[in-house]
């Protein structure tokens, strides 16, 4: 049977058992499922090279910006905890559940659901739910902190036991969330066959946990910028006033670049969920998009901070240079030459004559 993740994608499994037993009709146009248009198999191609993509690309911003938070002196133990809360599940989704997301994508190319059992699909389903909820409620959260701070007539500093507090909930209501739809909805759709009941637990259960995090990060991004504009003097002052204000508004750009590119890749994402249930070629193809900002947010996070881009554009330019220099020397060995005991003797007292007449 068809079941469709909370936060984002369908995953539908069949008995490992019986390669036969699969929820939909091979055809020589691709996977088909009842009452759906054809799975068209370059759909599945393009499908499996993006997710494999955001496996490697995902894996490695998301770990350069948490490298960052975490190793940077100037950024608060409270924020870096919070931060954490964005960047760590998109980090364990990329490494765990993207690579089963892959091996499902090969179910549907080869009608055989033996890529993937039931009990790891079941394994990968509530891991991602449960991730990118996490994900997205931790930026709505970050988003309020942050206009709170702006508006702040004074310089507004995020206690630890509140960060604390803040993750605590986010777990907490992250987990019931997940637990709500694994008990509910099944219960729903299997024992009450009513339709409408079923939309209207879709439409509840998506609009709290797709649609809001969505409304309340674009009105924090809106309040944030209707407070730089009207409080444009007041934050030129801090800025000049020394590093500490500089970090501030390092910190308040980053975070509304990774506000602007959750809202560009996660509010179609949104609008499909609260649909209603879609086509699975739809879903696929919405569902590429929204994974696209697991990459872009960390990079656009990393590239606004001024601190941060410059840390990792020097650990970049260092390692290139060590590449050239290795491979220079690897094409162009260094052959030693024997000198005479006269020639080395003339050597150092040159060497000795330049050497005082550097000192004077």
């Amino acid at each position: 049977m068809g079941e469709t993740t909370s936060a984002g994608e369908t995953l539908t499994l069949g008995e490992p058992s019986n390669p036969r037993a699969v929820p939909w009709d091979c055809r020589p146009e691709g996977a088909v499922l009842p009452d759906e248009p054809p799975l068209p198999r370059p759909l599945i191609v393009y499908a499996m090279i993006h997710c494999w993509g955001i496996v490697v690309l995902g894996s490695l911003s998301n770990g350069v910006a948490l490298w960052c938070v975490v190793t940077c002196n100037k950024t608060r133990v409270a924020v870096k905890l919070l931060l954490h809360t964005v960047f760590l599940p998109v980090l364990l989704i990329c490494l765990t559940t993207r690579p089963l997301y892959g091996l499902y994508l090969l179910t549907l190319y080869y009608c055989d659901p033996r890529f993937i059992p039931d009990p790891l699909g079941a394994v990968a389903l509530y891991s991602y739910s449960f991730l990118a909820q996490m994900e997205l409620a931790a930026i709505a959260v970050i988003a309020v902190v942050r206009a709170v701070a702006v508006w702040s007539r004074q310089r507004y500093e995020l206690k630890l036991k509140t960060a604390i507090a803040i993750v605590v909930c986010l777990i907490l209501y992250t987990l019931a969330t997940c637990i709500a739809s694994g008990l509910f909805k099944p219960l729903i759709q299997g024992r009450m066959k009513d339709e409408a009941l079923s939309w209207t637990f879709n439409f509840v259960y998506f609009f709290l946990n797709v649609m809001l995090p969505c409304i309340i990060t674009a009105s924090s991004y809106a309040a944030m910028m209707l407070a730089v504009r009207l409080n444009k003097r007041r934050l030129g002052q801090r800025v000049q006033q020394g590093q500490g204000g500089s970090v501030v508004d390092q910190a308040t750009r980053a975070m509304l670049a990774l506000f602007i590119s959750s809202l560009i890749f996660g509010l179609p994402h949104a609008i499909y969920h609260v649909l209603g249930m879609q086509p699975l070629n739809v879903s696929i193809s919405f569902h590429m998009v929204f994974h696209i900002h697991f990459v872009v947010d960390p990079v656009v996070f990393v590239w606004f901070n001024k601190n941060y881009r410059e840390r990792v554009l020097g650990v970049i330019t260092g390692l290139l240079k060590r590449i050239y220099t290795s491979s220079s020397k690897q094409a162009n060995p260094s052959i030693p030459l024997a000198e005479s005991p006269s020639t080395s003797s003339d050597t150092n007292k040159g060497d000795t004559s330049k050497s005082d007449a550097g000192s004077v």
